[in-house]
């Protein structure tokens, strides 16, 4: 049965079906109207059943068995095993980190198709600032798109981007509709950073230093412009899941850091990882993945890292000599992208969600390690940057 503080998103990793084929099966149209008590059915195929069964110790019976099973048997077979399913959300909550694996190596492990496109930031000498570049993965053809601009993100459907403008008379969060032909600066603070799209397409969340202190801390804005709202919480490279929830590299105000899940509306802030290391989480199109970049966890430099939502299995997926970080995930949540230094020159490169098949997809048009000529205090370079796919 549902219990409190359960969601439909931590229910559906935790039993390792779909969110989408869980609200089905339930005929629940709004994620939010779970009751505390109510009894969810899990929608297993016989396959994830009995790997379900035996990773909980239950015997799973061979194929010889199974044939001279009657229809009663098997009727009360899933009967209990769906009535232990529903047990066990009372553990659907936040578990704790699992020891970090090396991602698997794969000889025969197919290159999963890429196709959408990219957008980068790529510094530029000459002007002492930073531009957005979007790459047509099919055509591998390069266009600016906006100048003095940095840290782009793209909403769901590619839609609409936002990004920091780094231009003078225009400071602040700025956004582009590609099909209305809208845009704007919805943000005036110069220290306004980061944008990440909602699911709803209108608003978005970002981090800013605009407070006397100068420490990060995030907000929830929107493409009009207005009711910009803090949500109490110490944090920069914010993300957010397709529930609304927001996931960023954070502290506490005890100096606890690392990244954390909270919900949209600010509060119930959760630690997921332990690394204070860790940063610019990115979050899966289902919700049930978040990669991220990292300098700790025993790597000599900046690697990729995948997590379950929760912040279990913690895997790595990239060991080399060089940098790699600024993950995002394909629309298809199959391939990761992710920018690298390797050989000398940086590009963006991609590779299967599970580490295999590394290779590179274009060189960038610059690197997206600068600072800004008229605004060192506010350009972090690389590490403060971001990259985005979208259909």
């Amino acid at each position: 049965a549902v219990q409190s503080g359960d969601t439909l998103l931590a229910i559906a990793v935790k039993f390792g079906v779909d969110i989408d084929l869980l609200a089905q099966e339930n005929g629940i149209d709004d994620p939010a109207s779970l009751q505390v008590d109510q009894e969810l059915v899990i929608p297993y195929t016989s396959e994830e059943l009995a790997a379900y069964n035996a990773s909980n110790g239950a015997v799973v019976p061979d194929a010889e068995d199974e044939e001279t099973t009657n229809d009663e048997e098997t009727t009360d077979a899933a009967g209990a095993d769906e009535e232990a399913a529903a047990d066990d959300t009372e553990e659907a909550s936040v578990t704790p980190e699992a020891e970090e694996e090396p991602a698997e190596e794969e000889a025969a492990s197919e290159a999963a198709p890429v196709s959408g496109r990219i957008i980068y930031p790529a510094f530029n000498p000459g002007t002492q600032n930073y531009d957005v570049w979007l790459v047509d993965l099919a055509t591998e053809e390069q266009t600016p798109i906006a100048g003095n601009a940095s840290q782009p993100d793209f909403n769901q459907d590619g839609s609409l981007i936002a990004y920091r403008s780094w231009d003078l008379g225009t400071r602040g969060i700025f956004f582009r509709d590609f099909v209305g032909g809208g845009s704007g600066i919805v943000t005036k603070f110069v220290e306004d950073a980061l944008p990440a799209w909602s699911p709803d397409g209108f608003s978005f969340v970002f981090s800013s230093r605009k407070e006397g202190d100068r420490v990060p801390r995030l907000y929830i804005g929107n493409r009009q412009g207005t009711d910009t709202v803090g949500l109490g919480f110490q944090g920069e490279y914010p993300d957010t899941f397709p529930d609304g929830r927001v996931v960023s590299r954070g502290c506490t105000p005890s100096g606890d850091c690392g990244i954390f899940a909270m919900s949209a509306r600010g509060g119930a802030e959760k630690k997921i990882s332990s690394d204070p290391a860790d940063t610019a989480p990115s979050v899966s199109p289902n919700g049930s993945k978040i990669a991220f970049m990292s300098s700790g966890r025993g790597a000599r430099n900046w690697e990729i890292f995948t997590m379950d939502a929760d912040g279990s299995n913690v895997i790595r997926l990239t060991e080399n000599g060089n940098n790699d970080g600024l993950p995002t995930w394909s629309p298809d949540g199959q391939s990761i992208a992710y920018v690298s230094d390797q050989g000398g020159v940086w590009a963006v490169w991609v590779m299967n969600a599970d580490g295999s098949n590394q290779r590179k997809l274009f060189n960038m048009k610059g690197s997206p390690d600068g600072k800004i000529l008229r605004d060192e205090t506010n350009s972090k370079g690389w590490l403060e940057e971001r990259i985005s796919w979208a259909p």
